[in-house]
């Protein structure tokens, strides 16, 4: 689109925190269609690394990982499913998300093309 690499990153990093918001303002409807539609089950294993994350680190460490592992809408969901604040959950995402959005910054800015399509 021809934006600055600082503009692009701010947009991928709004965006993660944007769905990240929305997702938690729809609260149980998009839970419950998350989990329907990804067959997720909020029943703890132990052998499954989500689980393995939530019970050593909580609502933070799992807002650090969701950019890299199952997205931040989902994240989301499941902290708060899990009985996580959404104003906490919020907030460990936005952090999360700073990672994700300082890459894509150093690769538009060293002239690789990130695309989705």
């Amino acid at each position: 689109m021809g934006l600055p690499p600082w503009l692009s990153t701010l947009a991928a990093y709004a965006g993660y925190v944007a769905i990240t918001a929305v997702t938690l303002a729809l609260g149980t409807t998009a839970r419950d269609w998350v989990v329907r539609r990804f067959n997720l089950s909020l029943n703890p294993d132990p052998s499954k690394f989500f689980w393995r994350v939530w019970q050593r680190w909580g609502v933070a460490g799992l807002g650090l990982l969701a950019p890299f592992t199952c997205g931040p809408y989902i994240a989301a969901i499941l902290a708060v499913a899990l009985g996580s604040k959404p104003r906490s959950v919020l907030f460990w995402i936005a952090i999360g998300c700073i990672p994700t959005a300082l890459v894509l910054y150093a690769l538009t800015r060293t002239g690789v093309a990130v695309s989705g399509a």
